[in-house]
């Protein structure tokens, strides 16, 4: 299907969130995880976040189709491995896929206006 866009969202967690060394790998290994991503098919775009305090972080990568992140699984699961041997788990994979939702004309808010004019309270 054409226009199709999926979402892989992954929760990584460090096994020892005081540990500094686990935090800063997970920052500094997204340029090599992103190097990797762009050689396979399907693969579109990725964003990043940390949580150092919670010490979580949570991979958003943007993909053509399902079957392009299947394609994907052995070179993920590689990632994963690596990020392991680091004192990093995975705390969760999604993959979603996107829908439209119609968007409402400029300075709507979908919900109903209060008739103009009125008041909401009455004075004493």
């Amino acid at each position: 299907m054409s226009g199709e866009t999926w979402l892989r969202v992954v929760i990584y967690r460090a096994q020892d969130i005081d540990d500094p060394a686990a935090l800063d790998y997970m920052k500094e290994s997204t340029t090599q995880t992103l190097a990797m991503l762009e050689g396979q098919p399907g693969f579109r775009l990725g964003y990043w976040g940390i949580d150092p305090d919670a010490g979580t972080m949570a991979a958003v990568t943007y993909w053509s189709s399902e079957d392009a992140i299947q394609r994907a699984t052995a070179q993920l699961i590689r990632l994963h491995e690596q990020r392991a041997a680091h004192g990093i788990s995975v705390e969760s994979v999604h993959n979603v896929q996107l829908f439209s939702v119609p968007t409402l004309p400029p300075g709507t808010s979908g919900e109903p206006e209060e008739p103009r004019g009125r008041r909401r309270w009455s004075r004493p």
